[in-house]
């Protein structure tokens, strides 16, 4: 029978040797070298650069801000482009300041199934400052999606611009679209002009409505590849809802009118 120190000695021989072939020191250094190594492939796992979608809203801002943001901005990161504003949308606030929602395109690090944008981790809720180049800009997350994530559907928007040019209205075609990527993601469907109403002032202070000798309401009916985010659709980061402004912007001419139907 093998009494314990027995055992020990059959372990490690009399030369301190393990099975008497490997130093007992050599083995303990070699097993802290391999627990380092996987330690470091699970923690030093290099971060690999995802595209996502993202909107934040930035609460109570002053109009020195809201002037400085705008849709194409450059998005950075180290002094390197990591992203650009894709929408924008001014709500009143207290005053002249407003509250700004903004749509983003990021390229975020992703690691051990979290997403990271300049050691920031993004999760709704969570507070991100983002540098442009004139700003730098803090808000609270709203929504977060991965490209293959995101989803979309189509919509179909009516959109009225008061007062216009008629050479607006003229360049302004059924059938024109918008493209993105080589992709349509708007369209005009159908198109009214009616005259524009202008306020007329007689010599004795009378006040009448009439009709203008060349400006032009237009009413555009369009089809838009909206992004659904929560319960909402939006198009070039503005929510299609009823008097929210729309940008569209065609091969012949860009817009702006305000939104009076979505279907």
């Amino acid at each position: 029978m093998f009494t314990s120190e027995v055992l020990i000695m059959r372990i490690i021989d009399s030369k301190g040797r393990l099975f008497g072939k490997i130093n007992i020191i050599d083995f303990f250094l070699l097993v802290f070298v391999l627990l380092i190594i996987i330690l470091g492939m699970k923690f030093l796992k290099p971060k690999e650069k995802v595209e996502i979608s993202l909107q934040m809203e930035l609460s109570n801002q002053s109009a020195y801000i809201a002037k400085n943001i705008n849709v194409g901005d450059i998005i950075l990161e180290d002094d390197e482009k990591a992203g650009e504003i894709t929408g924008l949308t001014f709500l009143p606030a207290s005053g002249t300041n407003k509250n700004i929602i903004i749509s983003l395109k990021l390229f975020a690090d992703s690691k051990n199934n979290k997403l990271f944008f300049n050691n920031q981790m993004l999760k709704i809720g969570n507070e991100l400052s983002i540098e442009l180049k004139d700003v730098i800009i803090e808000g609270v997350i709203l929504h977060i999606s991965k490209k293959e994530e995101r989803e979309f559907a189509k919509k179909r928007v009516t959109v009225k611009m008061y007062n216009q040019s008629s050479w607006i209205a003229d360049l302004l075609r059924i059938g024109d679209s918008e493209l993105s990527g080589g992709k349509e993601i708007a369209k005009i469907i159908d198109k009214d002009v009616e005259p524009a109403e202008m306020i007329v002032i007689s010599q004795d202070g009378e006040v009448f409505l009439r009709e203008h000798p060349t400006n032009k309401d237009i009413t555009l009916t369009l089809e838009v590849v909206a992004e659904k985010v929560g319960g909402s659709y939006f198009f070039h980061g503005s929510e299609l809802k009823a008097g929210n402004n729309l940008m569209l912007e065609t091969s012949s001419i860009n817009v702006n009118g305000v939104i009076v139907g979505v279907e």
